[in-house]
């Protein structure tokens, strides 16, 4: 039997959130889910979603950059769910995390700080 996809506000899928979000801020969600599957990492489920790559922190910071080859950072371009599911379903842990805010800026953790401050909330 199939299932259905949820259309009211309250049960949305996390995938369709992120779309209706990236879409109201006027990004390309296709573009960027595309991007992600071929260039990066994706989790969708019924929980949590995000697209993320591996990138290098310094790259980030001063150019805006992601083409790069020392990879220290997991740049989540998005993510819907609990920061606590999203964080442990990468598939492995690097030294930073970083989140573009929805005014541009770079916020950057210490992945296993931040992990740990989770772990005791």
């Amino acid at each position: 039997m199939k299932k259905v996809l949820p259309m009211d506000e309250k049960n949305k899928y996390p995938i369709l959130k992120c779309k209706e979000i990236m879409a109201g801020l006027g990004l390309d969600f296709l573009a960027e889910l595309g991007r992600h599957l071929t260039e990066g990492w994706v989790y969708s489920g019924e929980d949590a979603f995000i697209m993320a790559t591996t990138e290098n922190l310094s790259q980030i910071k001063e150019t805006n950059s992601h083409n790069c080859v020392d990879k220290d950072t997991w740049f989540v371009y998005a993510y819907i769910g609990n920061l606590r599911r999203v964080l442990g379903l990468v598939p492995f842990r690097l030294k930073y995390v970083a989140f573009r805010r929805d005014n541009g800026q770079i916020k950057v953790y210490d992945m296993n700080r931040l992990l740990q401050k989770m772990e005791n909330l």
